[in-house]
């Protein structure tokens, strides 16, 4: 799945690629006053991949919040 930033539709920050090889899904995605971004879903695959960090998954299907 793919996630992004933008403050309009002019105003791009950036993308991201999260996820694994099967069913991976995003949930729900907010800012906080500082400009921070939360993410968060579920996933299904073996391992769900963020940037350099890497969740191992641990039942049939896990949860993931991302900062």
């Amino acid at each position: 799945m793919f996630i992004s930033h933008s403050a309009d539709a002019q105003t791009f920050y950036w993308s991201n690629q999260i996820g694994g090889i099967y069913k991976d899904t995003g949930g729900a995605g907010c800012c906080d006053n500082e400009g921070n971004f939360y993410f968060a879903g579920m996933f299904w695959s073996t391992e769900c991949f963020f940037q350099s960090d890497t969740l191992i998954r641990q039942g049939i299907n896990d949860l993931f919040l991302v900062k």
